[in-house]
């Protein structure tokens, strides 16, 4: 038995982003605009959306206060702030930051008892939601973490050293909007950490226990397009058909870990950012070859079905070899986008794996991995990256 779920309205398409006065015109004002703190504003993007939201005469107040590792208190801030402006819809229009911080803004606008997300958090966290907030359209300007159509978002809670899961079917956003136009100027380092994030939710996923026959086919999908364009949109950044295709590979990704799960890199990469400041698709470029190679026993059709995705030579190999192929094509492919290869260029040391390996163990990323995963089994694989 397998279960399958999206009840996110999709608008996929160059040019989309027009649509936006129409779709929240219906449901209600003023909007919370919820972005980071400048790359919209250089972009010209958060520009674009006030002309937009001006001809449809929307009332809308700005909270551009998302870091690229939100924590609980700018959550807090902008519940409180919504609340103030009395919000009728919360927009998030970023990357998966902004998006995950206006999810839990929207998510929690409504509730009562509300005193901070850190009571939602997995993990410590005591209390769950039971109906949904206030409506929520998320736009990404990255193609990478898929929050646009995950009902989860990610947040570091700093008292615990943390980075965990606010995770509810009452966060899906109402309609994701994806323009491809809007990621063309993102910067290389971006391109590469987001598009390495966008194969790791794939792969992670397609090899993942809570896997189905749709997922599959959705994974298999995405990994053949991040095969054929990653690289092209990270060296030729105007590309809009490499660009497209990073964006299709992003949603298809979150729909993917969203009903499938993921594994070990995701079980590793949020404690990275939350102890380390190591930002998450450039801990999951230093993760993912790791984690193919700790799970190819596992799962060896799979591995060798991602392999021919990624456009690599199998005939004629045995399928063990067909299987390492898809690890060479994951290290070549995380070289040519410049993402370091250890923890110990980010000041990570030996004596702050323990707390990472105990840590890690906790996530539920860690125990949807497909191949169990002890404690030992962690500091050995985070010893391996070490140098």
């Amino acid at each position: 038995m397998w279960e399958f779920y999206l009840p996110t309205r999709i608008i996929f398409g160059r040019g989309s982003l027009n649509r936006l006065g129409i779709e929240v015109k219906s449901l209600g004002e003023p909007i919370l605009l919820v972005t980071g703190k400048k790359a919209l504003r250089e972009s010209g993007i958060l520009d674009r959306v006030s002309r937009i939201l001006n001809k449809e005469k929307i009332t809308s107040v700005l909270y551009d206060r998302v870091s690229p590792e939100p924590d609980t208190e700018v959550v807090d801030r902008g519940v409180t702030f919504a609340r103030q402006n009395r919000c009728k819809v919360v927009v998030g229009i970023g990357g998966g930051s902004a998006i995950d911080v206006a999810k839990a803004i929207a998510g929690l606008g409504l509730e009562e008892s509300f005193a901070s997300i850190a009571e939602y958090l997995e993990g410590k966290g005591t209390k769950r939601i039971n109906s949904y907030g206030l409506p929520f359209i998320a736009i990404p300007t990255t193609a990478g973490t898929g929050a646009e159509v995950a009902r989860n978002a990610v947040i570091i809670n700093r008292n615990t050293r943390s980075k965990r899961s606010f995770r509810s079917n009452y966060l899906f956003a109402r309609i994701a909007i994806i323009d491809p136009t809007l990621t063309v100027d993102l910067p290389q380092e971006i391109t590469a950490s987001t598009g390495i994030d966008t194969l790791t939710h794939l792969i992670e996923g397609y090899v993942s226990r809570k896997a189905n026959f749709l997922t599959d086919i959705l994974a298999i999908k995405g990994i053949s397009l991040v095969g054929e364009s990653l690289i092209s949109a990270y060296n030729n950044g105007s590309d809009l058909e490499a660009r497209e295709k990073m964006c299709l590979a992003s949603l298809l990704g979150g729909v993917v870990l969203t009903n499938s799960g993921l594994g070990i890199a995701h079980g590793v990469s949020p404690f990275l950012g939350a102890l380390h400041g190591i930002p998450h698709g450039v801990a999951n470029g230093i993760l993912l070859p790791r984690a193919i190679e700790f799970n190819l026993s596992s799962s060896i059709q799979k591995f060798k079905s991602v392999a021919s995705a990624l456009g690599e030579k199998i005939e004629g190999l045995t399928e063990k070899e067909a299987a390492c192929k898809t690890l060479s094509a994951v290290e070549r492919i995380v070289k040519e986008l410049g993402i370091p290869q250890s923890l110990g260029e980010f000041g990570v040391k030996s004596e702050d794996l323990s707390e990472l390996a105990k840590k890690s163990l906790t996530s539920n990323s860690t125990r949807g991995n497909p191949r169990e995963v002890s404690y030992e089994d962690l500091l050995l694989f985070l010893k391996k990256i070490m140098e």
